[in-house]
């Protein structure tokens, strides 16, 4: 068995589409859109 990697982000702002919280967090999803170019990346926020 293959042990799969990922770098977990914990985060208490994390944008969700169609909710009003586009602009909370988006930095934050724009580090995981660039970091995951490289390796897996999972989010841990509240509603995600």
């Amino acid at each position: 068995m293959t042990k799969s990697r990922a770098l977990v982000l914990v985060t208490t702002s994390f944008p969700i589409a169609g909710d009003g919280s586009e602009a909370a967090g988006s930095f934050v999803s724009d580090l995981v859109e660039e970091v995951a170019v490289k390796t897996p990346v999972r989010v841990v926020a509240p509603g995600v």
